[in-house]
């Protein structure tokens, strides 16, 4: 373990558990250097690249900064961020310690079980358990393929709500409208609006 780690890591804990710190600091500097040297790798357990919060959502990357005042963490670098068995993947990103909301941009991807998505910028509210995708929106689930400007995914009722030009292609058969709902669980679409299907000449002889 080199010096500048053990720093970042000390860093990082001084922000996010800034009284717990002192306490424990100050029953320590008097110690054996032994003992102190367990007191760092406690540290490093806890905050070595990664950051959890009450609400179930842990957050890893190479680059945190910290604004303690804000309650606001910026990550950047293979970003992970993962609630339950949802994952967020993306280069930069940005944590509100208060309202538990993410913001990730740059080459985004979400990840839940068959489930994969990807798009420019997600925010994911993390006490509703929603995330609001948007920008060049791809959707892949096992023979369902879809593209919108937009997706609006509700984790606990697992649905996803396309809108802007949504386009869903299943099987061989496409179909379009204003508004797209997408079932997880089942796979069934549900179309609002003026909408459109293309029925492939295999799914029109069954």
């Amino acid at each position: 373990m080199t010096d500048n780690f053990i720093i970042i890591n000390y860093y990082i804990y001084i922000v996010l558990h800034n009284d717990i710190f002192y306490m424990i600091i100050s029953s320590v500097v008097s110690y054996s250097r032994f003992q102190f040297f367990l007191f760092l790798l406690f540290i490093n357990f806890f905050c070595s690249g990664s950051i959890s919060s009450t609400g179930n959502i842990e957050i890893k990357a190479d680059i945190f900064e910290l604004d303690n005042n804000k309650n606001i963490v910026a990550a950047s670098g293979n970003v992970v961020v993962t609630q339950y068995d949802v994952k967020v993947l993306g280069k930069h990103g940005r944590y509100n310690q208060k309202t538990q909301n993410v913001y990730l941009y740059d080459g985004v991807k979400i990840e839940k079980g068959d489930m994969t998505m990807t798009c420019e910028e997600v925010v994911a509210y993390g006490k509703e358990e929603k995330m609001d995708a948007t920008g060049k929106v791809k959707f892949f689930l096992k023979d369902i393929t879809g593209t919108a400007e937009k997706a609006e995914y509700d984790i606990k009722l697992k649905k996803i709500r396309l809108t802007g030009n949504p386009q869903v292609q299943k099987d061989k058969d496409t179909l379009s409208g204003n508004t797209i709902w997408i079932y997880l669980d089942t796979g069934k679409l549900i179309t609002k609006g003026r909408a459109r299907i293309i029925l492939s000449e295999s799914s029109v002889k069954k």
